[in-house]
């Protein structure tokens, strides 16, 4: 009989601590979601801000080489004017 005690304490007691062990899985899983959502969020905003560097960058190059060709233009337009005046 006090065998069968024993046993039965070890069972409540297992069996407690699954309750326990599923419970904390219960409560973290909710957490860990949520962690794991603003981590891929996060990710993808780096990547997002990562591109939009590179196309502010892309722009701003892009933004001289018009300003360079527009001088260009100027001075072959200068250059023309000059040239049909001495006609």
């Amino acid at each position: 009989m006090y065998r069968n005690r024993a046993a039965e304490a070890n069972e409540e007691n297992a069996e407690s601590v699954s309750d326990t062990c599923r419970l904390s899985q219960i409560g973290t899983t909710p957490y860990n979601e949520a962690l794991s959502a603003s981590s891929n969020a996060n990710s993808q905003l780096q990547a997002v801000s990562a591109k939009y560097t590179k196309q502010r960058e892309m722009l701003h190059d892009l933004e001289g080489q018009q300003e360079q060709l527009t001088r260009e233009v100027d001075r072959i337009h200068t250059e023309l004017e000059s040239a049909n005046a001495q006609k």
